[in-house]
């Protein structure tokens, strides 16, 4: 489950941040990575003064405070990393990065003005988030074109990251986005000689994609519920023989579902929880499963191994 962080924790975060990116020259398209700063900056005076509700009635209305805590959250999580592992990335990597970057922090303010044409920003947001979850993992990260990501354990794998946007028949579009990213690695294996390929899916617009606040009693019963949800999810996937015959074929590995969610559990604060559901696929070889936990969760503990499904 996510650590502990204060509104004033992530604002000092955030500023730090953006004077990192300042110095790397990353910051001539950043509207939307201001725009969260300030908003962020003014609920974080209005907790701390006892008048949240009233800062809540008048600028939430449309859920700009529930949708800033998520994108910051996942601004921390991905620059904390980036800042700690920019020297170790080759060549093609850091250009990759680059142009990411450039990207990540334009982009529309809220995910319900995306269409395909402006979604590229969250769409490489995605990627870094799902390199900085592997990388927590023990993995070595690198960037490409395609496949979105590379990943180095004691076996090499291939990431494809997809997300599901606001407006989309979002069941149709799990399988439709999961066959597309398969097509991928399919095409990636032939440049790069890797044989296993993970899919990666941020699947928050099927949860709430900040318009909603997911009530909850306490933190643990948020984890419970949005895994038991996405593991629901990755059982369509299960039942979809063109992705089995991928899996059976030995090049798809895992599926990773990710998702944001704004919680109330009741203590007159907004919160967050980032959370991923893994299904590992062995296909018609048992031992691959067992090979995939092992480079990333040998040393994991319970709340992570529930996290993880295999088949």
């Amino acid at each position: 489950m996510e650590d502990k962080i204060t509104y004033r924790n992530l604002l000092m975060k955030m500023k730090k941040i953006k004077k990192n990116l300042i110095k790397l020259k990353h910051w001539k398209n950043s509207a939307r990575f201001d725009l969260n700063i300030n908003l962020l900056e003014e609920l974080t005076l209005s907790f701390e003064n006892n008048s949240l509700p009233y800062f809540l009635n008048q600028k939430n209305k449309n859920g700009e405070c529930i949708f800033m805590l998520k994108e910051v959250r996942e601004f921390v999580s991905v620059f904390e990393i980036l800042f700690l592992y920019f020297e170790k990335l080759d060549k093609e990597s850091t250009q990759e990065l680059n142009n990411k970057i450039e990207h990540i922090l334009s982009g529309p303010q809220f995910t319900s003005k995306e269409t395909f044409i402006n979604s590229k920003s969250r769409d490489y947001l995605f990627e870094i988030v799902m390199a900085a979850e592997f990388f927590k993992l023990g993995a070595e990260i690198q960037f490409r074109v395609h496949p979105d990501v590379l990943l180095k354990t004691a076996n090499d794998y291939m990431v494809e990251c997809k997300r599901i946007l606001f407006g989309d028949n979002e069941f149709k579009r799990l399988t439709g986005l999961s066959l597309e990213a398969c097509k991928q690695l399919f095409n990636s294996k032939k440049n790069t000689g890797i044989k296993m390929g993970i899919i990666a899916l941020d699947i928050s617009s099927i949860f709430e994609q900040g318009r909603f606040l997911l009530k909850a009693k306490n933190e643990r019963e948020v984890f419970y519920r949005v895994q038991t949800d996405m593991q629901n999810l990755h059982v369509i996937l299960l039942h979809n023989n063109r992705i089995l015959d991928y899996a059976n074929r030995g090049l798809l590995t895992a599926s990773v579902l990710y998702t944001s969610v704004v919680t109330d559990i009741g203590n007159k604060e907004l919160s967050w929880a980032n959370q991923k559901s893994i299904l590992a696929f062995s296909g018609q070889n048992p031992n691959r499963a067992r090979k995939f936990l092992n480079d990333f969760y040998k040393q994991s503990n319970a709340d992570d191994l529930d996290k993880v499904l295999t088949y």
